[in-house]
């Protein structure tokens, strides 16, 4: 997934870098110049793709060992709102943030970007059951981004999902 960074988009932003460093003399030097430049945003780039990588892995791991423990009994009201505040945390905030932005540490490299859960528009437009499916089965079962992970555990846990959906639709602008 790694992205190249010689692109002319990328080239076209870091012009004026190459037009100021002292030295840089001439279309030959502008260009060798910005192949390191080319090189440092490839690295950037790519360590922001294994971050990402890392964190949707550990999710999915932490999700198949949810999903293999023993469901005695259905979380009460209480529990199942705390179980997905916690989950929220561990799991959303990483891409979605902690003000539902869309713009936690994990979603700089990503494209698309993760929903804006403060985006009115959005919230008038988006069903509970919708938001629900997404969370369940992931982007990619929605049509929707494939970046966003599946969450199968919660299939045996509708009142946690419940209670999911409403923290998304907590940040609906009032």
């Amino acid at each position: 997934m790694l992205l190249s960074a010689a692109n002319t988009h990328d080239i076209k932003l870091f012009e004026p870098l190459l037009h100021a460093v002292p030295g840089v003399r001439g279309h030959r030097h502008r260009e060798l110049h910005g192949r390191r430049v080319a090189r440092h945003i490839d690295t950037a780039r790519a360590v922001d793709c294994q971050r990402i990588h890392a964190i949707v892995a550990l999710t999915a791991q932490e999700q198949a060992a949810a999903a293999a423990e023993p469901d005695s009994q259905a979380p009460s009201g209480a529990e199942a709102k705390g179980e997905a505040e916690q989950m929220f945390r561990s799991r959303c905030v990483v891409c979605h943030g902690e003000k539902g932005l869309g713009n936690g540490p994990g979603s700089t490299a990503l494209n698309p970007k993760p929903r804006n859960y403060t985006d009115g528009t959005w919230q008038a437009n988006v069903t509970d059951d919708q938001i629900k499916n997404v969370i369940m089965y992931g982007g990619a079962a929605a049509g929707k981004s494939p970046i966003m992970p599946a969450s199968p555990d919660l299939q045996s846990k509708p009142e946690v999902v419940d209670e999911l959906v409403k923290i998304v639709r907590g940040f609906r602008p009032h």
